[in-house]
């Protein structure tokens, strides 16, 4: 389906998890090709089941396929927004950092050049750079 934006929120480290099931999730991860991926290791919370579950996994493993999964999602991010390079994309403005901030209509951050007045109108952007989590362009 074209023009097709998928992201995900994804926890590592829930109690049971194991090596498998975590290798399993990151050739997921590989073989959709999220767009953005939002990651984060689990934390026991006093009074949840989960706290009481046995098998927690211990911070150091957490840690680790936390790192692994988010190097895997920034070289397929990385990948999408430099396939992006010299598309036109329909922005939203929502501010000014420096240079006016907006977002593709697929949620990417998109940096650019502009007028304040724009703020709150989409505007089309052609896109001269693509990096790891932000577009950066032209306004056409």
């Amino acid at each position: 389906m074209p023009g097709l934006t998928l992201s995900s929120d994804i926890i590592v480290g829930f109690p049971g998890e194991t090596g498998a099931d975590f290798e399993a999730t990151l050739d997921l991860i590989r073989r959709v090709r999220f767009d953005s991926l939002f990651t984060f290791a689990y934390s026991a919370r006093k009074g949840t089941r989960a706290a009481d579950m046995e098998d927690q996994i211990p911070n150091e493993t957490k840690k680790a396929r936390l790192a692994a999964l988010m190097e895997a999602q920034q070289v397929i991010s990385f990948e999408k927004n430099k396939a992006l390079e010299g598309t036109v994309q329909r922005v939203l403005v929502m501010g000014r950092d420096g240079l006016l901030e907006g977002r593709t209509e697929g949620g990417k951050p998109c940096y650019f050049e502009g007028d304040d007045a724009l703020i709150g109108s989409f505007v089309p952007v052609k896109i001269t750079t693509g990096k790891s989590f932000v577009l950066y362009g032209e306004l056409q």
